[in-house]
């Protein structure tokens, strides 16, 4: 995720910008996956109505949009929330595709629908960081090796949600650490450092309770700001 100088915040505030929203990251490390998690997925699989599976990469297309469908559902009620709509899907797909593998993504599905999902990319600053922007003469190479070999020390999660139909059931909470746990299986794939699943709206409440049981307090803070414009904006007509 990108950054922002220190001072930034000052800067904005000084211009008369104030602070909209936080989103917060959350690293999980290489560690066991607390108890309480383990506790409430062990909870959703004895349900018996809970399947996990990773994505089809045969139907890759139809997986990204099932992906997107879950998302604009999961996230319509948030703060500035804006739907993906199908072409953005498809684009998505393609950008994607050469990065992708079956195990990035997993689907659950509840009753047999998907109704919840999470996906995970590998962290490629750490191969590319070097390359100060540049992909020739052969750094395009090193990036195509990096990507065939498959092998990752830090990843992130930027999606992981649940349908509303669920949200207020006995089972979303299960369902929702069980995903958590699907981390902690791609850290053990990859011996990963952390995996990092971010942006939380603070405002989000039972995802920010959960992060913080998986993964302890924030690592960082993202914060959105604003400012009124237009004519009396600052109290002048």
């Amino acid at each position: 995720t990108s950054h922002a100088l220190p001072q930034s915040g000052a800067l904005l505030e000084a211009c008369g910008f104030a602070k909209a929203m936080d989103l917060f990251a959350y690293r999980m490390r290489r560690s066991d996956t607390p108890a309480p998690i383990l506790r409430l997925a062990r909870l959703a699989e004895q349900s018996g109505r809970v399947r996990v599976r990773h994505a089809d990469m045969h139907r890759f297309e139809d997986e990204v949009a099932a992906v997107f469908d879950i998302f604009n559902d999961a996230w319509s009620d948030n703060w500035s929330f804006v739907p993906v709509d199908r072409d953005e899907a498809r684009a998505v797909a393609r950008q994607m595709r050469p990065i992708m593998r079956a195990h990035y993504c997993r689907i659950v599905e509840i009753d047999g629908q998907p109704a919840a999902m999470m996906v995970a990319l590998p962290d490629l600053n750490r191969v590319i960081a070097p390359f100060r922007g540049r992909l020739l003469p052969f750094n395009w190479a090193r990036l195509g090796l990096a990507i065939a070999r498959d092998r990752w020390r830090t990843a992130r999660i930027p999606l992981l949600g649940i349908r509303k139909a669920y949200r207020q059931t006995p089972l979303a909470m299960g369902v929702l650490a069980l995903l958590v746990t699907e981390i902690g299986k791609l850290g053990e794939r990859y011996d990963l450092e952390w995996a990092e699943f971010s942006w939380v709206l603070e405002c989000n409440r039972e995802m920010v309770k959960l992060a913080e049981i998986a993964a302890g307090p924030p690592v960082k803070t993202f914060r959105i700001y604003e400012k009124a414009i237009g004519p009396g904006a600052d109290g002048a007509e």
